[in-house]
């Protein structure tokens, strides 16, 4: 509970926390969290004159299993149809109809 106070300083949250997400993962032994790190970020912290002080922060997104929201993720797109497969696609039917093309004449020989 002292955890809960120091990351949920509302009250509410903690109240929702108990009430809300604890009860979705009850009878569930999988992870319940995806952490996904993003870009460090850089904030400057002081100026003195010319000389800048910058400050590093790592950041990430802590994502709970089940939530109501889109993944962080989301589903890969589906590019099988795009200009660039479709013209490899055919490429490579081509060279394996003029192999075979090849290969049966080698045969009749």
């Amino acid at each position: 509970m002292e955890m809960m106070e120091w990351w949920l300083p509302e009250r509410d949250l903690v109240t929702k926390f108990f009430q809300v997400i604890v009860p979705r993962f009850i009878n569930r032994e999988a992870p319940f969290t995806s952490i996904y790190r993003l870009p460090t970020q850089r904030l400057l912290q002081s100026k003195k004159g010319m000389v800048e002080m910058w400050r590093r922060y790592d950041i990430a997104i802590l994502e709970i299993d089940g939530n109501p929201f889109p993944p962080v993720l989301g589903d890969e797109p589906k590019i099988s149809s795009s200009l660039l497969n479709i013209l490899l696609k055919e490429s490579l039917n081509n060279r394996l109809r003029k192999l075979r093309t090849d290969l049966e004449k080698s045969v009749e020989i």
